[in-house]
């Protein structure tokens, strides 16, 4: 199993009805938190998890909306403790990917 790992390097509150990824691949059902996670399919984040794909942050699944990009995917944090979470896993059929906060000092690959 691979890991690759990356940092969490914004949040973003989303109001309900707005969109997030290219061509408004997702539509927001309700005011949402999303976090923004520099990894991307040029890092090994497969097109194919949009929108299937998963992510484990704060105790809990969360999926990936709108389309992976080349350097960035969208993840839905809006039940989770986002801000104060350091590490999270995305889940994949044959990878296992860790994706750290960012914070000033830690290495993004010691998750």
């Amino acid at each position: 199993m691979a890991t690759l790992s990356a940092e969490v390097v914004q949040v973003r509150l989303v109001p309900k009805g707005e969109t997030v990824g290219y061509s408004a691949g997702w539509t927001a059902p309700r005011d949402s938190t999303i976090a923004i996670v520099a990894a991307g399919y040029a890092d090994g984040v497969l097109r194919a998890y949009s929108p299937r794909g998963k992510v484990w942050l704060a105790d809990a699944l969360r999926p990936i909306v709108g389309r992976v990009s080349m350097d960035v995917i969208a993840v839905d944090v809006t039940d989770a403790d986002a801000p104060s979470a350091t590490c999270a896993k995305s889940m994949a059929p044959t990878a296992t990917s860790t994706i750290r906060r960012r914070r000033p000092g830690l290495s993004p690959m010691n998750c």
